[in-house]
C-alpha cells in the first residue's frame, strides 16, 4: 500500500471547494490511491503540465481535477486541486 503525502497548496486549494460533499469525494478519491496509485489519468491540459510539469496524473472528481505525483519509494504527493473549467 502507497503512502499518500499532501503538499500544503492542496490544503490551500481545497479552500475553493465550497460543499462538504465534494470535499468529501475529493478525499476520498486521495485515500484510494493508497491501493490503486496509478488510477488517475496522464492525459493532461498544457495548462497543468505548463504549472506542475508532464509527470502529474490527474483525477477527476467532478468539477474538480486533483492533481498528484507519483514518487519513489511507494509514496504519492497530493500536489493540489483545480476547477475543471480552469484547466485548458
Amino acid at each position: 500500500m502507497a503512502e499518500v503525502l499532501y503538499a500544503g497548496s492542496f490544503f490551500d486549494e481545497m479552500a475553493q471547494v465550497e460543499t462538504k460533499r465534494v470535499r468529501d469525494n475529493i478525499m476520498d478519491a486521495t485515500d484510494l490511491l493508497a491501493v490503486i496509485p496509478e488510477m488517475g489519468s496522464t492525459n493532461l491540459p498544457a495548462s497543468i503540465v505548463e504549472k506542475y510539469g508532464g509527470d502529474v496524473r490527474k483525477l477527476v472528481v467532478p468539477p474538480f481535477l486533483v492533481l498528484y505525483k507519483l514518487l519513489e519509494d511507494d509514496r504519492i504527493l497530493v500536489i493540489g486541486v483545480m476547477h475543471n473549467r480552469a484547466a485548458y
